[in-house]
């Protein structure tokens, strides 16, 4: 399943707002349905996608 969470797709529609784009992403995963089917496995994310979920947790954490 492709969805539109790459970095550059999330920095425009968040405004580059790490709070909009976890918004963002939470709505998307949700309405997919997919986090239900993954529920106990594991997410590979790749690319883009990764590093942009990363900087995003890191942000969250205030990480230095």
């Amino acid at each position: 399943m492709s969805l539109p969470l790459g970095g550059l797709t999330l920095m425009d529609a968040s405004k580059q707002s790490p709070r909009a784009a976890l918004k963002i992403v939470r709505e998307t995963l949700s309405g997919s349905g997919i986090a239900k089917r993954l529920e106990d496995r594991t997410f590979y994310a790749v690319g883009g996608t990764f590093r942009a979920l990363a900087r995003l947790h890191m942000s969250q954490r205030n990480y230095r």
